[in-house]
């Protein structure tokens, strides 16, 4: 009997460790599309400042920055990660 309890709680525990797992993946796995377009945009924002179109610089910038608060986002689900990890990558992406 003590044994057929002990399976089951930890069945419920191995599912829950690879919810929190699979959940880390999608968030990763979002935050790496998210950031090659981040590197796009900037790309972007770069080569117009060499032509001098500011208007296509700050439009592909502002659209860089709305990612990378999308990435945060995405990550705050990694409760795994040190608070103190979670709170830096959040500030760095906030417009201000």
């Amino acid at each position: 009997m003590r044994t057929e309890h002990s399976q089951r709680d930890l069945d419920a525990l191995f599912g829950q460790i690879r919810e929190s797992l699979e959940s880390a993946h999608r968030a990763r796995e979002q935050a790496l599309r998210l950031s090659r377009e981040v590197v796009q945009h900037a790309a972007n924002a770069i080569r117009a400042v060499h032509r001098g179109d500011a208007a296509v610089a700050e439009a592909s910038l502002h659209a860089a920055a709305s990612l990378l608060q999308q990435i945060a986002a995405s990550l705050q689900c990694l409760s795994f990660l040190p608070s103190p990890v979670r709170c830096r990558a959040g500030r760095a992406f906030k417009k201000g």
